[in-house]
């Protein structure tokens, strides 16, 4: 039997029809045309993070023959559009009709009437994140101007005409710009030392080029530099308004030296300058009489007792020399005087700051102190520590003067310490302080030590 078989040329032709239906063609390989196309361009590229910048975009009809009639156009994660308004057409007349509205943080154009070639520019106000980085804008195209339509009514963007991306630069920081000033433990602390009235702490949020941002923002301040133990009071986190955080309810627990720090998670940090509290801080005006007194309390041998301090600050007797300034007097504020050829019968310390006037200091040892350390009145010294040069009462290795040491409390001054000497004489104003005026007892057996010290502001610490 003969085989069948198909004949030599209809296999060629059944190979060209296979080869037809597998091998494109070169119009086939080429990229599709996109269908009813627009191109999207937002200026300017780049804006300063956390900023009220002005963004514009532009739509451009790519088409041959549709009109591109309206668009919804949404803004990247983080930007907030607060105002939009069309700007201009590149084409005459321009429509009635057309125009921006803000909704939901989506521009909505309507009404535009874009033939082929043409195009339309909206500006927008927008609020820009903080953080440094790059927004995506989207948009939804339609030609019919009321945005109705199914989707095939609608325009494709064309990516290799368009420019959607707006990049933040240089991120949002913190910045002080009402500093902390010297205040009362417990007492509010504002941008006027000793005045609780005073303007609030404010933080400021700058955007990336410097400004102060509009966006709203919290801020939260906490302790930087603190005495051990130390806590801060009030309301710490607070929303920014117009870019700025203010605190008017912060107070500390302790004195000593501080420095808040202010954070966010939207900007970087800033530290305070650095303050002082006291347990009292008065003001004395020129020429004005003005007295301070702390008070501490504590056990000893299971016995509670308490001690006190007095400062009276006369004004200077020139009359002349303006000596207004705030007097401020603590316990325990700051590292402690040690004299080594004394014994403290106190374990509390007193600190005195200003005004540069000569002080009269008087300062109660109660008696359970004595009594268990068994010491006499009499006995009672006082060792005191200054930034500045002073003679000394007992023998001294220095020549008669106070022990130089390093900077114990911070100030950048060079420190000196050693016992006060006896003043000389019942002449206040001849005394030559920083001496010691006496050391007795009151009627019910504390002891009493009277000294003086010289007119400066700078801050000395005594311990007996």
């Amino acid at each position: 039997m003969k085989a069948r078989g198909l004949p030599f040329a209809g296999c060629l032709a059944a190979l060209a029809i296979v080869c037809g239906l597998v091998a494109p063609t070169a119009a086939t390989a080429a990229k599709a045309p996109l269908s009813k196309p627009y191109s999207l361009k937002m200026t300017p590229a780049a804006v300063p993070s956390g900023s009220q910048a002005t963004i514009s975009a532009t739509y451009k009809n790519l088409t041959s023959q549709q009109q591109l009639g309206s668009a919804n156009l949404m803004a990247p994660t983080g930007f907030t559009v607060t105002s939009a308004q069309i700007t201009g057409f590149s084409f005459a007349p321009a429509p009635s009709g057309a125009g921006a509205t803000v909704q939901s943080n989506v521009v909505k154009l309507r009404g535009l009437s874009i033939p082929p070639g043409g195009s339309v520019t909206v500006s927008m106000t927008v609020t820009t994140p903080c953080t440094a980085s790059g927004g995506e804008w989207t948009s939804i195209v339609k030609q019919a101007n009321d945005f109705n339509g199914q989707p095939g009514n609608d325009l494709t963007l064309d990516p290799s005409q368009s420019s959607t991306t707006t990049t933040t630069t240089g991120g949002c920081r913190l910045s002080f710009t009402t500093q902390p000033k010297d205040v009362q433990v417990g007492s509010t602390i504002t941008g006027i030392a000793g005045n609780p009235a005073g303007p609030p702490v404010a933080v400021t949020v700058l955007d990336g080029a410097g400004v102060a941002t509009t966006a709203a923002i919290d801020v939260t301040v906490g302790l930087g530099t603190a005495p051990s133990g130390a806590m801060l009071v009030g309301t710490k986190t607070v929303t920014s308004f117009n870019g700025v955080a203010s605190f008017g309810t912060l107070s500390v627990t302790k004195p000593g030296t501080y420095a808040l720090v202010a954070t966010s998670p939207h900007a970087t940090s800033a530290t305070s300058d650095s303050f002082k509290a006291h347990d009292v801080l008065v003001p004395c005006l020129n020429n004005e009489f003005c007295t301070a007194t702390a008070a501490t309390s504590g056990t000893v041998s299971k016995t509670p007792y308490t001690n006190t301090f007095k400062v009276d600050a006369p004004p200077n007797p020139d009359g002349v020399v303006n000596d207004s300034g705030m007097l401020a007097v603590s316990y325990n504020s700051g590292p402690s005087p040690s004299c080594s050829t004394y014994a403290p019968v106190s374990p509390d310390h007193e600190v005195i700051l200003g005004p540069n006037r000569l002080k009269t200091v008087t300062s109660t040892i109660a008696k359970p102190l004595l009594d268990a350390r068994r010491r006499s009145a009499s006995s009672l010294r006082t060792c005191l520590v200054a930034p500045y040069q002073f003679s000394v009462g007992l023998a001294s290795a220095n020549g008669g003067k106070a022990q130089p040491i390093p900077d114990v409390d911070g100030d950048g001054l060079e420190d000196y310490v050693g016992i006060l000497p006896q003043c000389q004489g019942s002449n206040v104003a001849m005394a030559d302080p920083p001496c010691q005026v006496s050391a007795g007892t009151d009627a019910q057996g504390n002891g009493i030590v009277v000294y003086l010290l010289r007119a400066d502001p700078r801050d000395p610490a005594a311990r007996h």
